[in-house]
This record gives C-alpha cells, sequence and structure tokens, in this order.
C-alpha cells in the first residue's frame, strides 16, 4: 500500500492540508516510535548504553520489516489450519570452530525450494520502486529514508533466504561432527 499512500500525499487537498499532516504525524508516531521505543528500551536494559543500541535501530527496523513476509505467510498458515514446521535458522555447521556438522537425515539430500525468498526479492524491488518515486516527488521526499530501510530489509531477508537455501551440504562432503576424548 506504500504507493498509493504516496501518490495520495501528492494530490492537492483544498482546505484539508493541516488535517493530513496532523493525521500523518499520527500514524507515523504510532507506526515508527512505539516501537523503536520498546527496542530501544530493551538494549538499555540488557547493554546500559543507549547510544550504541540507538546507531544499531535502523538495521533492526530493516530486518524486522524483511521479515514481514515470512510472519504473514505463518499467519496464513495458521489461519487456513495448515501445520507447518517453525525453522529459527539452519545449524549445519559453526564457522568458529571448523566442525562440519551433518544435516538431519530428512533434510540430507533434499534441495527443498520455497517461493518465499522471491516473494520478498519481489517486494524488496518493489519498494526500491517506491524509494524513487518518493525521491522524484517533493511531496512524497520525506518519506525515502524510511523506504531505504524498508528496501534493504526486504533485500537483505531475501538474500538471506537465498543463501540458506544453498547452506545444506550435501551428505558425501560432510564429515560427521566428533567430541574430543579427554581422560
Amino acid at each position: 500500500m506504500m504507493y498509493p499512500a504516496m501518490h495520495l500525499q501528492t494530490v492537492p487537498l483544498a482546505n484539508g492540508s493541516i488535517w493530513r499532516g496532523a493525521f500523518d504525524i499520527g500514524v507515523f508516531t504510532l507506526a515508527t516510535l512505539s516501537a523503536s521505543v520498546f527496542y530501544v528500551a530493551s538494549q538499555i536494559e540488557l547493554f546500559g548504553n543507549w547510544r550504541q543500541v540507538v546507531k544499531y535501530l535502523p538495521v533492526l527496523m530493516a530486518v524486522g520489516v524483511g521479515l514481514s513476509v515470512s510472519n504473514a505467510k505463518a499467519v496464513m498458515e495458521a489461519v487456513l489450519g495448515r501445520k507447518s514446521e517453525f525453522v529459527r535458522t539452519p545449524k549445519y555447521g559453526s564457522c568458529a570452530t571448523g566442525i562440519q556438522l551433518t544435516a538431519p537425515r530428512s533434510v540430507r539430500g533434499q534441495k527443498k525450494r520455497s517461493l518465499l525468498p522471491y516473494v520478498e526479492l519481489l517486494f524488496g524491488v518493489y519498494m526500491a520502486g517506491c524509494t524513487v518515486h518518493s525521491l522524484v516527488n517533493f511531496r512524497a521526499a520525506m518519506t525515502a529514508p524510511f523506504l531505504v530501510i524498508f528496501t534493504f530489509g526486504f533485500f537483505y531477508v531475501a538474500v538471506m533466504s537465498f543463501v540458506s537455501q544453498h547452506v545444506i551440504a550435501p551428505a558425501a562432503n560432510a564429515k560427521p561432527a566428533t567430541a574430543p576424548v579427554r581422560d
């Protein structure tokens, strides 16, 4: 709905511009400020330094927006009563220790393709188009920084989704993890 909202922003309304501005500020405050304060307050409680936390806020917002496609998919599966597996992150190896673990037997040798990364990529392209539109139209220029964050978020999550589909090592190349024996 970003493009229609930006287009409506460029249409002049007689005697309504002050109310439109108040409405836009209210929506911005409710949509952005509440989540930002929540994240900043939680991180300050954990780490104590608010300056360190605030500089990572745009990345946090970007990843949160980028995850919206997979969150919407999960909600639709739940509403439709479709059982699906919750996969947080694939953990098939550790870069720090150099140990390569084999994938679970159910995943080994399979190349499971998903449509989700392509949808996330399309949302990234759509947001990039909206960003260009906001930079061309002066009245929508104030939305450009947020659209850049949204664009980055969708592209980042799409790329990470594509990478996670290709990370699963084939069973022939994987070495089983062995624990060192200590006496």
